[in-house]
């Protein structure tokens, strides 16, 4: 039987007596608790009255809501509940003698209880009456993941798949660009399930019909139409270096998340591990016991017939020299040699062998380095790096991509779907079948806007292909014309694009026109590019030749120290602090805070200018601070 019970104004409640109490049954400091006592009981609130703050009243019980150290205060008052293993009637007494204690009061109308659905409805009633709450049914949500017993089956997941849905259709409607749902589905889509994938391994079917709500949103711009999907899912994702569009497959990152998982099983002291491991493995080594069955929630990242012996460096050493044999009878010969030439064996005096991350150069395990090692791969080629140029517009390097893998709308590759439809080119008088190549390249728009902008940069594009063409584009002029060149087959083509679907539809717009546009996101393309230059000329000769003549003009600032007007006195300071190993930042210790109310109390007695200087300035005390740390001892120097 489970029991979800829900705490009435939880954290509102909490005795801060029986908080202490706990606290030195678990065995914390003396000092700890005193500083946890006088954390939690320093609470002032007043009344906002018309928006004024009126008056002052402290609270006798309760933690603050919001601050960091409250849950793991108010999980550790509640682990007294959990270590009752009691029968049904003691257990209600024992949280009723709870909630006299710890102050905290049960919400029977929201609490709930779960048993197996084989059991009698007698005894189901004889529960709801000693309890007083309510019969919960399997599956039920419990921090974010689904509680259920038997198989794993894709209806225990049917809440996180309706909030990807939910979010999903609250985005329809709102025409977003192709850019925009990229960004979407790579920052909020693809996070929302890390939280249970990081918890437990769902089936195959909840992942795949993730993979086609994310394909859908992408694709199709409303809800309720059906559209081309130009490119499976699976082949989406992959890095934009490797030809695709930079999106994760979700099982991937379920069999990364699950690496960290068997990771923290066989490495970190956790309560949860120990419990796997006393369960399912009993006196085995995990690899074995997997390969001789059992629980497969976490052992499937290990295959069967690739489970082998753990091996350990003290086995390959003995009396202080390395056994030659053994080497040989696990590792290759060159290895071997590299052992005996290049590594000391280890002494008694070392410390014991220690799990070693071997796809990061610190050893210690990262998802990212996970993800990226069992991802599906493919060969990087380096022309995908010029079409997912930095600082071109996704719109025209999803183009780029789209035109370049034959992923386009026109008759020619609809035709060759097996759409049966009759073929005429939009920018061209002459009825002329349209294809990409001609589209793009041969025909009198596409020709005349390249000779306008490629051949004026001196690029010769007699006879070649399109796909040709753009290489030449990407590699050629020197630095920071090539900048501007990589972008323009995908603006030309855009552009052509753009004035094709307009014609297409019913509108018009004129070759003069059309030059235009390109000028004008050249020109917006320089603007971002170029930030430096302070006039962008008009034409692109003009353009052209100012970039190979500009160089940037550097600001800099000389920074010395400067020595105090007459009759004033400079005290240089560092500001600066090193945090502790293993820690992402450092605080200022609590017994400087009588100092600083001693300066701030010397500063009202005199004039003081404060000014913050830039380390350069302030080399002495930057020196000074980092000696005294180096040393940590107390420095007094009267002269250099």
């Amino acid at each position: 039987m489970v029991v979800k019970l829900d705490m009435m104004k939880a954290y509102d409640r909490v005795s801060w007596l029986f908080l202490s109490k706990v606290l030195k049954k678990f065995g914390f400091s003396e000092r700890i608790i005193d500083t946890v006592f006088r954390l939690v009981s320093s609470n002032w609130y007043s009344v906002l009255i018309n928006g004024k703050a009126h008056g002052f009243f402290t609270s006798l019980r309760g933690v603050k809501q919001g601050y960091p150290l409250s849950p793991i205060l108010f999980i550790i008052s509640a682990e007294v509940l959990s270590r009752k293993k009691e029968s049904v009637k003691l257990m209600i007494k024992k949280i009723q003698q709870y909630e006299e204690v710890f102050g905290q009061l049960v919400n029977l109308n929201k609490s709930a209880f779960y048993v197996h659905h084989k059991v009698f409805q007698t005894m189901v009633r004889r529960i709801m009456g000693i309890t007083k709450i309510r019969k919960g049914s399997f599956p039920f949500t419990y921090l974010g993941c689904p509680i259920y017993y038997g198989r794993n089956k894709i209806a225990c997941y049917d809440d996180i798949i309706k909030k990807i849905g939910k979010r999903i259709q609250s985005w329809h409607g709102k025409m977003l660009s192709y850019g925009g749902r990229a960004v979407l589905i790579s920052n909020v889509l693809q996070s929302m399930p890390l939280h249970i994938l990081s918890a437990m391994s769902p089936p195959i079917g909840v992942i795949r019909h993730i993979h086609r709500l994310l394909a859908r949103f992408f694709w199709n711009y409303k809800s309720d139409t059906r559209c081309r999907h130009w490119i499976k899912w699976e082949a989406a994702c992959l890095p934009k270096e490797e030809s695709d569009l930079g999106f994760r497959l979700v099982f991937d990152m379920s069999n990364a998340l699950l690496c960290k998982l068997w990771g923290n099983l066989r490495t970190k002291p956790f309560l949860w591990a120990s419990f796997m491991i006393n369960k399912y493995c009993k006196k085995l080594h995990p690899l074995i016991a997997n390969a001789r069955g059992g629980s497969r929630a976490l052992y499937h990242v290990v295959e069967e017939n690739h489970a082998e012996e753990e091996i350990e460096v003290k086995q390959f050493s003995s009396g202080g020299e390395w056994d030659l044999i053994a080497l040989r009878e696990q590792l290759s010969e060159d290895i071997v040699q590299h052992i005996m030439q290049n590594i000391s064996p280890p002494v008694d005096t070392l410390p014991l062998d220690k799990t070693w991350w071997m796809l990061e150069q610190n050893g210690k395990f990262s998802v990212k380095s996970a993800w990226n090692y069992i991802r599906q791969k493919d060969e990087r080629e380096d022309i995908y790096k010029y079409m997912w140029e930095r600082g071109l517009p996704f719109k025209l390097s999803f183009f780029i991509w789209r035109a370049w893998n034959f992923k386009l709308p026109i008759d020619q590759v609809l035709h060759s779907l097996g759409v049966s439809m009759p073929s005429k080119c939009w920018c061209c008088q002459e009825p002329k079948e349209e294809t990409m190549s001609h589209l793009f390249l041969t025909s009198l728009v596409a020709t005349k806007l390249w000779r306008m902008f490629v051949s004026c940069a001196g690029i010769n594009i007699e006879g070649l292909q399109l796909s040709q063409v753009i290489i030449k584009c990407w590699k050629h002029g020197p630095t920071k014309v090539q900048q501007l060149l990589k972008a323009i087959p995908a603006v030309i083509m855009w552009e052509i694009w753009k004035r094709r679907n307009k014609i297409k539809h019913g509108g018009n717009m004129t070759i003069s026109r059309l030059e235009y546009q390109v000028h004008k996101t050249i020109w917006q393309l320089v603007r971002v590019k170029f930030s430096r230059l302070a006039h962008v000329p008009p034409g692109w000769p003009e353009l052209l030749d100012c970039l190979e003549t500009w160089r940037p003009i550097l600001h800099y600032k000389k920074i010395i120290w400067q020595a105090p007007a007459e009759g004033h006195i400079k005290i240089n300071t560092y500001g600066a602090s090193r945090a502790q190993e293993n820690t992402a930042s450092s605080s200022t210790p609590w017994h400087l805070i009588t100092i600083i109310e001693d300066i701030q109390k010397f500063m009202q007695l005199c004039s003081v200018h404060l000014q913050h200087i830039y380390r350069e300035g302030n080399k002495i005390a930057d020196y000074l601070a980092n000696m005294a740390l180096d040393t940590g001892s107390k420095l007094e120097i009267n002269g250099f």
